[in-house]
């Protein structure tokens, strides 16, 4: 179970997986740069899922942290903790869709 990351400025859908074997062993393709936690979770509202998303839109939005911080508990609510616990995907249109929505708002 090894999933490559998506390089900076490379959008592509996100990957979250649980091994079956092993629920602590988790893989995902966005790398962990603003860290606020131990390890990046889904599926619930907690620690783990704010730092899965907020550095989603770290990745999406080319390193911009203060948007990053503004909108990742609304963006962990709508997409990463409906995810199911054994992991899923996330696309990337639904990402930068929420991403320009939220601009347009602004």
């Amino acid at each position: 179970m090894k999933v490559e990351k998506l390089k900076d400025g490379e959008f592509g859908h996100v990957m979250a997986i649980r091994n079956p074997d092993c629920d602590f062993k988790r893989e995902t393709n966005i790398s962990h740069k603003l860290k606020a936690s131990d390890d990046f979770e889904w599926g619930y509202g907690g620690a783990g899922p704010s730092d899965f998303a907020i550095n989603i839109l770290f990745h999406f939005t080319n390193g911009d942290e203060a948007f990053s911080r503004k909108h990742y508990m609304e963006f962990r609510d709508e997409f990463v903790a409906q995810l199911p616990r054994a992991g899923g995907t996330i696309h990337k249109e639904s990402i930068l869709e929420f991403i320009e929505k939220k601009k347009r708002q602004s």
